[in-house]
């Protein structure tokens, strides 16, 4: 079950990406907020700045937070869940070149 969840999870993320990135003005607001977010969390001792370790903590934080906002993406009912039908709209809309 769980290599079929990462098989469905890597062809998402093969289709959703680069059209999420596409289709989603940036907002250099919300993603400096996210990065600070992050360093802090990832920023283990305090003393501004990330060691190796820290650093890949903070990728690991970063990588959930587009997770996150992904899912959100997908979610188009809003009830928490994404379903097979939703994942498949939304990859169709993105093929035909539009953007909601």
């Amino acid at each position: 079950m769980m290599k079929h969840s990462l098989w469905v999870a890597a062809v998402m993320a093969a289709l959703v990406i680069p059209a999420a990135a596409w289709c989603e003005p940036p907002d250099p607001a919300a993603r400096d907020a996210a990065r600070a977010s992050a360093f802090a969390a990832a920023d283990a001792n305090g003393d501004g700045a990330l060691s190796p370790a820290e650093f890949a903590t903070f990728r690991q934080l970063m990588e959930q937070h587009r997770a996150d906002k992904m899912f959100q993406h997908l979610d188009a009912d809003g009830n928490g869940t994404v379903t097979l039908a939703e994942l498949q709209a939304t990859a169709g809309h993105w093929r035909r070149g539009g953007c909601r």
